[in-house]
């Protein structure tokens, strides 16, 4: 879709007793994105992150800066450590 990208990020889990520490995650990398949902399959949570591109709307007040693009990989590796 012209405007919308999303980043998929599967990690794979060993044990997971409930959803918090997902939820938590989910929260703070939406600090850096607006929209983040995860669903879980196989082993496996999956987490779905919007990306602004130049003909989104709202483009410039949201747009993914370097650092911001940082931050949700190093969110995501360390739940990834905390999952495996």
């Amino acid at each position: 879709m012209t405007g919308w990208w999303y980043l998929k990020a599967a990690i794979s889990f060993k044990k997971l007793k409930n959803e918090k520490l997902i939820i938590d995650y989910k929260e703070k990398i939406q600090e850096f994105s607006e929209f983040v949902n995860y669903f879980l399959e196989d082993g496996l949570v999956y987490f779905l992150i919007d990306i602004k591109t130049p003909l989104s709307l709202k483009w410039k007040d949201n747009k993914l800066t370097v650092s911001k693009l940082s931050e949700i990989f190093k969110s995501l590796d360390e739940i990834s450590k905390k999952m495996s």
